[in-house]
């Protein structure tokens, strides 16, 4: 990121910026998009920490999945750790 040379008084900190004060959010949506779990926390933390609190969420009983429908959990590589993938399967 880099700072928008036109910005002027409507330019903020650099979001990467650790000491930044802010929320991070966490959103677990259906495969339609819609929103069905969500978690927050301060915007300096990491995303890992953020997975378990999103997965408790989500406030309906989800249906088991079947050949016909399955189910998935898209994330980027950054969860991709063990203890990522059996915080996933905990969950199912």
């Amino acid at each position: 990121m880099t700072k928008a040379p036109l910005g002027g008084s409507k330019t903020g900190a650099n979001p990467t910026d650790r000491a930044i004060k802010g929320r991070k959010r966490s959103v677990l949506s259906e495969a339609a998009g819609v929103p069905i779990g969500l978690a927050h926390d301060g915007a300096n933390r990491n995303d890992q920490p953020l997975l378990e609190p999103t997965l408790d969420s989500i406030p309906i009983e989800r249906p088991k999945p079947t050949a016909e429908r399955p189910q998935g959990l898209c994330l980027d590589r950054g969860y991709d750790s063990p203890p990522m993938h059996a915080l996933a399967l905990k969950h199912g």
